[in-house]
């Protein structure tokens, strides 16, 4: 009888950074807190969503006074993790607005960076 034998996948971690607009919604002694808790809010629930939609194994963010840092795990491919990265963008965007009531508009300054960083099977 053959023994067998567990294929092993490859981890790609994926950096995210992406720039975050002022908005004008946020102003006052407590601006920087009230912006840091919607934005953790709303990308809490985007990341939760992405992980059962594009079958991801890890999403970790952090929020900086003008920046975000998105790390993903995942043994997917790069056009499965372009679309990932366009839905939470989209998701984020219209989440800000929904919650300041907006219409629309900016949240993000510019396009996302990313890094890849490949680790050997395990």
């Amino acid at each position: 009888m053959r023994a067998r034998t567990e294929k092993r996948v490859p981890v790609v971690i994926y950096e995210i950074n992406a720039n975050c607009l002022d908005l004008d919604e946020f102003t006052g002694i407590f601006a920087g807190r009230k912006k840091k808790k919607l934005y953790e809010s709303v990308m809490m629930e985007i990341a939760d969503a992405a992980l059962d939609l594009f079958d991801i194994d890890t999403i970790t963010f952090g929020h900086h006074d003008n920046h975000f840092h998105i790390l993903i795990w995942t043994a997917r491919d790069d056009t499965r993790m372009a679309r990932a990265m366009h839905y939470m963008r989209d998701r984020f965007a219209g989440g800000v607005n929904r919650s300041l009531g907006r219409n629309g508009g900016p949240v993000w300054d510019g396009p996302w960076s990313y890094a890849v960083r490949r680790l050997p099977a395990c």
